[in-house]
């Protein structure tokens, strides 16, 4: 239990004594139990002392639990710096489906304010390149916690400009991707949702895009004769 953080940041104090912040960092990085590392994880994030050295160390940690935290913390930080976005790009691609999920959740706190609704989003760095290659990093279709995750990222986007969502899911990388077809639905759906002409004839601009033969189109078609 949290109860007090000393003026000069050396120690924090927790209910039985003061806790050095060296030590605490160490045990997040070195700790003999998961659960005693994110202790000490949460504590430094919970005081406002997580800074990019620690996220940067424990972005390659062998636990998925902790780097699974590690990108959900660089999305509550809003940390946009270049080292920042190469982490958790690297998280986007990482083989544990939960640490994709928890950088999924961090590009959604990048495109909106909140993660329930769309309130104006602290913008800054390359989100396209995150959610290319979170889409692209993702073989399971059938992970719907991932693939609603990603969508909740991508749709702030969409819904502000769906060129946006049209140009990501024609890029080669994700038009192969396992959740393609679901999202080219979802954002057809959304489109509908805007009743605004002109982006509806964005959306068949796209359509006629597609190839006679492409798998993606019959998920478009879906999509837009739904919405």
């Amino acid at each position: 239990r949290l109860t007090t953080v000393s003026a000069g940041v050396d120690s924090i104090g927790l209910a039985g004594g003061d806790f050095p912040l060296s030590q605490l960092r160490e045990m997040a990085a070195t700790g003999k139990s998961v659960e005693s590392r994110l202790f000490a994880f949460w504590t430094l994030h919970s005081t406002m002392l997580l800074d990019g050295a620690v996220l940067a160390k424990l972005a390659k940690d062998k636990e998925p639990a902790v780097r699974a935290w590690v990108a959900r913390f660089s999305g509550e930080h809003r940390n946009y710096s270049d080292e920042g976005w190469h982490w958790l790009r690297q998280l986007a691609r990482d083989p544990e489906p939960t640490v994709r999920v928890a950088a999924a959740v961090a590009a959604r706190q990048r495109v909106s304010g909140s993660l329930t609704v769309n309130t104006p989003p602290p913008l800054g760095g390359s989100t396209v390149n995150l959610l290319t290659t979170l889409i692209a990093s993702s073989p399971n279709a059938n992970d719907l916690t991932l693939g609603h995750t990603v969508w909740m990222a991508m749709e702030p986007l969409v819904a502000r400009d769906p060129k946006f969502g049209f140009d990501l899911l024609g890029s080669a990388n994700v038009r192969t991707a396992a959740f393609a077809g679901t999202l080219i639905y979802k954002t057809m759906r959304r489109v509908c949702d805007l009743q605004n002409p002109a982006q509806l004839d964005a959306a068949l601009e796209f359509l006629g895009s597609l190839p006679a033969t492409d798998p993606l189109l019959a998920f478009a078609l879906n999509g837009l004769v739904d919405g």
